[in-house]
């Protein structure tokens, strides 16, 4: 609600923030007059009415209803086409909330011009993400690595592998055409016997 007489300190304290937005052009008080200053920036430029409140929380609708007699002048009053009107509060508190006058409603907006985003419902500030691995498998992609279990370091997990599909080479890069050890050292030995028994390097007796 409204202190009653316009308050300096509040429009002083508007004056300030105008300021960020752009050039300001101070408007002569008469009988009636509605707006304080306009104010002119990048955001276009907008007719501003600072009141002095002594509470300013609450929703908007709850604010239009509380300050219903200025938003009524504030929509009466004739400006150019391309204007925007505004209704600034301040409190004695030193605190400011800022409004764009549509008809009887207010649009809350920063004190650089900008529109609020909405508030975030609680429902969906507490909603729980969609599983990772069911959401990878119903678009057809790979399936993830699995985090470490209970008493595993990272990276001691193990890929999830579907049923009939090969699984990854355990032999170093460059080493599929090598025999394995056994059979190496089996040949060996074949040939270390062979020069044992024969060491003139002859073919030995026939049948």
């Amino acid at each position: 609600m409204s202190g009653g007489r316009r308050s300096d300190r509040a429009l002083a304290a508007a004056e300030q923030v105008a300021r960020m937005r752009g050039e300001v052009m101070f408007l002569m008080q008469r009988p009636g007059s509605c707006f304080d200053f306009l104010v002119s920036g990048p955001t276009g430029t907008s007719a501003i009415r600072a009141e002095r409140a002594l509470r300013i929380h609450g929703s908007p609708a709850e604010i239009a209803v509380t300050h219903a007699a200025p938003i009524a002048r504030i929509s009466a009053a004739t400006l150019a086409p391309g204007i925007s009107r505004e209704l600034w509060f301040w409190s004695p508190w030193g605190t400011m909330r800022y409004f764009r006058v549509d008809g009887t409603s207010l649009i809350e907006l920063d004190m650089l011009g900008v529109v609020r985003a909405p508030l975030v419902k609680g429902a969906l500030a507490g909603a729980v993400r969609p599983r990772w691995r069911k959401s990878r498998r119903k678009s057809g992609g790979p399936d993830p690595l699995p985090g470490p279990g209970p008493g595993q370091s990272p990276g001691t997990g193990f890929h999830h592998q579907k049923p009939g599909t090969p699984g990854p080479s355990l032999a170093p890069a460059g080493s599929s055409d090598r025999e394995p050890a056994p059979v190496r050292y089996l040949r060996r030995r074949a040939r270390e016997k062979g020069q044992a028994g024969n060491p003139a390097g002859g073919t030995g007796p026939t049948a």
